[in-house]
Parts: structure tokens; sequence; C-alpha cells
């Protein structure tokens, strides 16, 4: 539900074009080399591989991508917070912090990793 609802209000951002949605981490990363979009946004708790392990997979595999992380975890939300390669929002923030997060810098296209 959470990713059919980010992928409403994203869509209808004029700035913004969610180009895939993934059901897991391994789909994300499939998504990302596929379309090659400015941004990921990825949820840290997904079934196969912590968002903050496909962020580390793009950067090693040479994708100059930004990974936006969220979680509705406490304890993942502090190694979030401590991370410095990523952007995170939580999932009691508004949606105008994800917002941020997402548009920090230029961004045209947007693939979401959120499950």
């Amino acid at each position: 539900m959470i990713r059919a609802q980010l992928r409403t209000l994203l869509s209808a951002e004029p700035d913004l074009e969610v180009v895939g949605t993934g059901w897991n981490g391994m789909e994300a990363i499939r998504l990302v080399h596929e379309f090659e979009p400015d941004v990921l946004v990825a949820d840290q708790d997904m079934d196969d591989l912590a968002g903050r392990d496909v962020a580390t997979h793009l950067a090693v595999a040479g994708m100059e991508i930004r990974v936006v992380l969220y979680t509705t975890n406490d304890a993942e939300e502090a190694l979030l917070r401590e991370r410095e390669t990523a952007d995170w929002a939580l999932d009691e923030e508004s949606i105008d912090a994800l917002m941020a997060a997402i548009r920090r810098g230029r961004m045209p296209q947007l693939a979401s990793g959120i499950r």
C-alpha cells in the first residue's frame, strides 16, 4: 500500500517522473540498471536486501544515482541517521521531508524501490 501511495504522490509532481516500481532490492537494482534514473527511493527494510545494501551495490557497480532510504523501523532509523552516503526519510515525517530529500539536486526521473 505504501508503494502505491508513494507512486501516486510522486507521479502527481510535474517535475518528477516515476520510471519503475520494484517489489524488493534485487528488482530495484534491475530497474536502476534498466532505466538509469537520477534517484532511487528504497525501503531500508526490504525482504531480500536492505536499502543501504542496494545503495552499496549500485555504488560498487559504478551507477551514478542518489539513493533516498525510507524506513518505519526505529533501529534502522538510528543507522540511517549515522550514514552520510544516502539521504533518508522516516514514515512519521511529512511527505514534504521525503520530497525535499528526493529533490536535492536536479532529478528529472525517479525509480521507486519502496515495498
